[in-house]
């Protein structure tokens, strides 16, 4: 049965040839290559039965090989299913401009930090503001669109309800009840307020020297940056499982 691994071993010397790969990825495809082969090194088990030695090759544990990632997606899978709560739910999908890309690639642990949490946070003071509820979402980063361009968004799930100031009421709402374009402006204030915390406190040396983030930020601050807040198709579950598929690890909760 060819799996992953045949398949980069087989391609990945064409592949790139026309696309290349960043440092990331390239340990990714060496990994994948090397998961449970001679070459990741063995380790002695024995039989409980019969107590024979055996060896088994080690595994790569990268979030990216399919052969490892299998049993971590269904954990958290399993530790999502638990939280659902016996409500309607609501996808919101935030989108930033390809202008703050170069960001993103130089100095991705800031800015993805600052994404994650500007999505959350967007979605908690939006619902307090508009719906007087303190809501609670699971964000979870993608970095990359279907194509494999360079395409950064948070998927957030947030239930249609929340508690109120004192806890001791839950106040209930429509999926169509927070505005996306309050939730728009709000995710850009909460952004570009970070990226320039992160200029001040000298976090982002990285960025090329030609690089003016106070030019890239004035380019996309006055425009409607993109926000899709609807029900999940084929419900909630479906929407966690899609989400299990692609790096449960940057999952977060707010």
């Amino acid at each position: 049965m060819v799996d992953l691994a045949d398949i980069v071993r087989g391609e990945i010397g064409q592949y790139v040839q026309r696309r290349g790969l960043t440092s990331e990825q390239r340990k990714g495809v060496d990994d994948i290559m090397c998961c449970r082969t001679e070459a990741m090194g063995s380790v002695a088990q024995w039989c409980d039965k019969c107590d024979a030695e055996y060896w088994l090759y080690r595994s790569c544990r990268n979030r990216s090989c399919p052969s490892c990632g299998s049993e971590a997606r269904q954990a958290w899978l399993h530790a999502r299913r638990q939280e659902i709560l016996a409500v309607p739910y609501l996808q919101i999908v935030f989108t930033t401009p390809q202008e703050l890309n170069v960001i993103a690639l130089h100095c991705p642990k800031v800015f993805y930090g600052a994404l994650i949490h500007a999505a959350g946070q967007a979605v908690i003071d939006v619902g307090w503001s508009q719906r007087h509820a303190r809501l609670g979402c699971l964000v979870h980063l993608q970095t990359w669109g279907q194509t494999m361009p360079l395409h950064p968004h948070a998927h957030c799930v947030v239930p249609c309800g929340g508690f109120s100031e004192d806890g001791s009421q839950w106040v209930s709402f429509e999926p169509h009840d927070l505005s996306a374009r309050a939730l728009s402006n709000r995710f850009r204030l909460l952004l570009c307020k970070a990226i320039r915390d992160a200029v001040r406190w000298g976090k982002l040396g990285g960025l090329p020297g030609t690089v003016s983030v106070e030019q890239l930020l004035a380019s996309v601050a006055t425009r409607e940056w993109p926000v899709h807040a609807k029900p999940p198709f084929g419900g909630v579950e479906r929407l966690l499982g899609y989400l299990s598929a692609i790096h449960p690890s940057c999952g977060h909760h707010q």
